[in-house]
């Protein structure tokens, strides 16, 4: 049955095995953490034959392993997962466990001069440091990151190998140190020039929704100007001292209700009779697609198309919450009511034909009773984390959120689980 498929749906839990990352600097980080994670997994490929170090005692190798190791994971972690708060410990992670494998060398080290330069494999990741610092942090302190990396590579090969400090050892110390700080600022280059792009792009987002605004207000107010002008202004042009004509009366009357009218969003007409109403979301959506399954349980009276179906169980949703209805009262709805419930719905399955899959199964359920509408847009597709929607994104916001959010008892809920599917309810109940 199409409702209990959407309570099923529904009631699935949540699992955020991917979050979708919004920001094209965020992007280009997580594509940085897989960079340095393929850089550490070659400078130890590179390192290895070079095990177990000489002149170090046994346990230096793996414990120095496991310091980079650690962190390492943490930053792959993040990376896959997008979570750019775990990427920024992984990254300061593994600057403080390098630094800390240095110390240890001398903890280790047997005090025998070394014949050979580099004494040990840790020279091997001596950018690599400098390369997570810039990721997530500022070029002034990956450039420090970077001198301090050198700088203890060359202090632990001339501490501990039998020439000392010498001018071959450091140059061997400069020649990186140029190249790593060229890579540098390439990559802090890069991020700064993605940094400026997304704050262009918020910032265009915003002008762009206040302008959507202003436009609006605008063709409000020229609707008002033209009912003043042509209504308004010709009764109060009509009306003489005294008693008024008949004729006088019924204008201003007209003229106040359609002030009402527009005042409170109305399209068409004050109210839409139940079979209308229902009609008109039927033809929202059976236009789009013929992937969509509709269904309706409608109290209408003699109006009525269709009764609800008493073996159908009430949809009981987790985060979805219902108003709740009430079956007195006339069975008719406010054209504003209809007019945002067909428009946000017909948004809902659009998404949902766009973003859901070509293999998703699509099912919209309308509920209609006097006072009361609800509509449930349902989806068993890709799904999406609804709390990490790109900013331009206005469909959720605007044409769905915000459209039932400007009419009295109007409502809409999300809910979507990514690989489970999306849905959306939005509703209206009378008083």
């Amino acid at each position: 049955m199409l409702r209990a498929r959407v309570a099923e749906i529904l009631m699935r839990p949540r699992t955020d095995r991917k979050r979708i990352v919004a920001s094209q600097t965020a992007r280009l980080q997580v594509f940085g953490g897989y960079l340095l994670l393929s850089g550490v997994l070659v400078s130890l490929g590179l390192a290895i034959p070079a095990m177990p170090t000489e002149h170090a005692a046994a346990w230096f190798d793996p414990v120095a392993l496991a310091l980079l190791t650690v962190p390492t994971i943490g930053v792959a972690i993040a990376a896959w997962n997008r979570n750019m708060r775990l990427l920024g410990i992984g990254t300061n992670g593994y600057v403080w466990a390098y630094f800390a494998d240095i110390g240890l060398w001398f903890a280790a080290w047997d005090g025998v001069r070394i014949e050979d330069t580099p004494v040990n494999w840790l020279t091997t990741l001596a950018g690599m440091a400098a390369f997570a610092t810039v990721i997530t942090r500022s070029f002034g302190k990956a450039m420090l990151v970077l001198i301090a990396s050198i700088v203890g590579c060359v202090w632990m090969n001339a501490a501990t190998a039998a020439e000392g400090l010498s001018r071959e050892l450091i140059a061997t110390g400069i020649w990186p140190l140029i190249f790593a700080g060229l890579l540098l600022s390439l990559a802090y280059k890069t991020l700064e020039t993605v940094r400026e792009y997304d704050g262009a792009r918020a910032l265009a987002i915003e002008e762009a929704v206040i302008e959507a605004g202003l436009v609006a207000r605008n063709r409000e107010r020229a609707r008002f100007d033209a009912l003043v002008h042509d209504r308004v202004i010709a009764t109060l042009i009509a009306a003489e001292p005294g008693p008024q004509s008949d004729t006088t009366i019924t204008q201003a009357r007209s003229a106040l209700s359609e002030l009402d009218r527009l005042a409170s969003g109305g399209t068409d007409g004050a109210t839409l009779g139940g079979t209308e109403a229902l009609a008109r979301m039927r033809d929202a959506v059976s236009g789009l697609s013929d992937r969509v399954e509709v269904r309706v349980e409608a109290q209408l009276g003699a109006d009525a198309s269709r009764g609800p179906d008493p073996e159908v169980p009430d949809l009981e949703v987790p985060g979805l919450e219902d108003p709740g209805a009430d079956d007195s009262g006339p069975v008719s709805y406010p054209s504003p009511v209809v007019h945002a419930i067909t428009e946000a719905m017909g948004e809902a399955v659009r998404n949902s034909l766009r973003h859901a899959g070509p293999e998703a199964n699509i099912a919209v359920l309308i509920e209609m009773r006097s006072r009361f509408v609800r509509v449930t847009v349902s989806d068993d597709g890709k799904g999406f984390d609804a709390d990490a929607v790109p900013p331009e994104r206005l469909g959720i916001a605007v044409s769905i959120g915000r459209r039932m959010a400007l009419i009295d008892g109007g409502w809409g809920r999300l809910r979507s689980v990514i690989d489970r599917g999306t849905t959306v309810q939005v509703g209206w109940s009378g008083s």
